[in-house]
């Protein structure tokens, strides 16, 4: 079946509730495309057999098997997932390999083998995946489904974070995300240096993390572990296109972001980069926010039309 412009898109977002860890990705997905004029809106969990279907990876067994059924009682449906985890051997789970009962969620074999068995029930009935970080492509190479790669490009109309004055920004460092024994070891470093460090989980909702975010000079991206491959892109994206002063630990990943993306290698040049920007004795490269935005290869409208084809196909 040969799907038209206007065929619907419905976004099921049902296994991800309360959908505020995964809001920057959904959101990012539902408005370049309506930027375009594709028509989709979200489903919690109602799999349409008229219509082009989207989930993102990462759902119990039984959740798995209801929607693998539902795809194959609707033949002439699509159904397409936005892959989020690096695909290795041995199943999920990007950012530990070494399982413990130590009640960290990186660390949690029994949830990374259940969502592990969960993406090969669907992977039968998928026509398609859809990457948003280079380093995933790796993994899934030898799956033999069809693949498109979605880059993060800043779309028309984003409501950008309206910080506070210079006097007002209470908050030297802002860190947002999963504190891990790494990442906790980093933190207290920069607090020993006597910088006022503000930790923000990532279950927050969105109004708050603006709201700390307008009070901060500096935000920063830390590896998950010492021995972290890639960078978080989801969060470069986020502090690229609400222009705010960011550092980020250096990897061996490298995204279409790195040319914007402001960087530090892991240790004393990191803590020491924090500190120059933070005691004025560097300036953060601003105009790399505007550069971002009128990058070619990022055009939002280019890129979400390349996207829609593929759905379409």
């Amino acid at each position: 079946m040969i799907f038209s412009f206007g065929t619907p898109i419905n976004f099921l977002i049902g296994n991800h509730t309360p959908c505020v860890v995964t809001e920057d990705a959904f959101e990012y997905v539902l408005h370049g495309l309506r930027t375009i004029g594709a028509p989709i809106t979200y489903s919690m969990n109602v799999f349409r057999g008229d219509a082009i279907n989207i989930i993102m990876e990462g759902c119990d067994t039984n959740t798995a098997r209801g929607l693998a059924d539902l795809r194959r009682r609707y033949s002439e449906s699509r159904f397409y997932m936005i892959t989020t985890e690096i695909l290795t051997p041995g199943g999920f789970n990007s950012a530990n390999t070494v399982h413990r009962l130590d009640g960290d969620h990186y660390s949690d074999e029994t949830y990374w083998s259940e969502r592990s068995k969960s993406f090969h029930i669907l992977l039968p009935v998928l026509d398609g995946l859809i990457f948003m970080a280079e380093s995933l492509f790796e993994g899934y190479n030898g799956l033999n489904l069809p693949s498109h790669y979605l880059p993060l490009a800043a779309l028309p109309g984003y409501s950008v974070i309206q910080r506070e004055p210079e006097a007002a920004r209470d908050i030297d460092i802002f860190f947002s995300g999963t504190v891990t024994d790494y990442r906790a070891a980093v933190l207290n470093a920069l607090r020993e240096k006597g910088f006022h460090v503000f930790e923000q989980a990532p279950q927050y909702p969105e109004y708050l993390r603006r709201h700390f975010l307008a009070r901060s000079k500096l935000a920063i991206g830390l590896r998950l572990a010492e021995m972290t491959q890639f960078t978080s892109k989801q969060r470069a994206y986020y502090y690229l296109v609400n222009r705010i002063p960011h550092v980020f630990e250096a990897t061996p990943d490298h995204t279409d972001l790195h040319e914007f993306i402001q960087c530090a290698t892991p240790g004393s040049a990191f803590l020491d980069r924090c500190h120059d920007l933070l005691n004025g004795m560097h300036a953060f490269p601003d105009e790399t926010f505007e550069r971002f935005r009128q990058s070619p290869h990022l055009d939002p409208a280019s890129v979400f039309r390349e996207f829609h084809s593929f759905l379409r196909r």
